[in-house]
């Protein structure tokens, strides 16, 4: 089993997997997550956009095996980064 961080819509702290093999526990690992709505480095960001839009945004994250959530983060990180670099 390969858990990634794109996999949980939460932040892993530290990750724990299993290997079972004729019955025997070889390894084993744990994984500790925080939840966003409960972490204080998140806030909730809602509004509405033309369908269009939406489905070009749904589409974004099925392709890059987003959840909506990461999706956003991703997105409005690359626009903001692309703003600043046409600044300078």
């Amino acid at each position: 089993m390969t858990l990634r961080y794109r996999d949980l819509a939460t932040k892993i702290h530290s990750f724990e997997e299993r290997e079972i093999i004729d019955g025997k526990l070889l390894h084993q690992y744990v994984a500790i997550v925080t939840d966003k709505k409960k972490d204080p480095n998140y806030s909730l960001i809602r509004g509405f956009v033309p369908q269009d839009l939406f489905k070009r945004f749904k589409l974004y994250c099925i392709d890059n095996g987003l959840d909506n959530s990461q999706g956003l983060e991703e997105l409005l990180r690359e626009y903001f980064e692309w703003q600043d670099r046409q600044r300078k």
